[in-house]
């Protein structure tokens, strides 16, 4: 289960990622441009108000990120074992590979032996094969 939290957690990251991205490059887009210096010009409000509007969806877009990855690392933190429960599991999955272990030897013993009685019996059928072929040959010499 934390592991499909875990894969949510690295989607909404890399949604969080895009809406930022998303979000600077389109207010650069729409902003006119900042006269520079300390003049008068330059302080008047009338750039910090062209894109108040846009900037407050985009920022709730990434305020909804932030509290989807806030509500998925809640959930983490509470699937999180103690260390005498995750020592457990790994007694748990040490004797499960034990097991598939053991099954894993029977087996490739069993497909082993298997094998060499297959090879012997080719062996003896590839004799019997030449063995008639030496017949016809040796009948068509005669």
């Amino acid at each position: 289960m934390s592991a499909g939290l875990v894969t949510q957690l690295q989607v909404k990251t890399t949604d969080l990622c895009r809406a930022y991205f998303t979000a600077i490059g389109h207010l650069q887009n729409i902003a006119p441009e900042a006269p520079l210096g300390s003049g008068k010009r330059a302080r008047e409000g009338s750039h910090a108000d062209c894109c108040r509007t846009e900037a407050g969806e985009l920022a709730a877009e990434v305020v909804q990120i932030h509290e989807e990855i806030d509500g998925l690392i809640d959930l983490l933190e509470q699937k999180e074992c103690s260390e005498e429960d995750q020592a457990k599991r790994a007694r748990e999955l040490q004797a499960e590979l034990g097991e598939v272990t053991q099954q894993l030897e029977e087996r490739t013993a069993s497909a082993e032996k298997l094998q060499g009685s297959l090879r012997g019996a080719l062996t003896g059928l590839l004799r019997e094969v030449d063995g008639l072929e030496a017949s016809v040959a040796a009948g068509r010499n005669v």
